[in-house]
């Protein structure tokens, strides 16, 4: 799991860098956030059964179209509770690439300077985040 989570982190943070508005539109694609931001403005047993209801059968349908019928994972259904886990930890990860400056690659830290990996030295006036 440490090495999902650094993996993906290191990806978005990558992305943050390169396509800074590619970055800042993952926020829109969102859906359990949005859905408890919803839930937490107008809380009422409706809105928190609409919102949630809507959120699991469009994620589920995602899920189920591009691994069970597209790449033909069979056994895809028997993980499908784990979906709103795996998006809470994407929604972490993407708060989290804000506050990282550098990325770990092959056991060694780097800088994005200009599109490019420039190794973080002991002599680099900007600390590692």
């Amino acid at each position: 799991m440490s090495g999902l989570f650094h993996k993906r982190l290191r990806w978005i943070v990558v992305m943050r860098h390169l396509r800074p508005w590619g970055h800042f539109g993952l926020l829109l694609t969102q859906g359990l956030p949005w859905s408890l931001v919803a839930i937490a403005i107008h809380p009422s047993a409706g809105v928190a059964l609409g919102y949630i209801g809507t959120y699991s059968v469009l994620r589920i349908a995602m899920t189920w179209t591009a691994g069970i019928w597209g790449l033909k994972q069979n056994t895809l259904w028997k993980k499908l509770a784990l979906i709103p886990v795996w998006d809470a930890m994407a929604f972490g990860i993407w708060l989290t690439s804000f506050s990282r400056n550098s990325i770990r690659w092959r056991d060694a830290e780097y800088y994005i300077r200009d599109g490019k990996l420039v190794p973080v030295t002991a002599s680099s006036a900007e600390p590692a985040a």
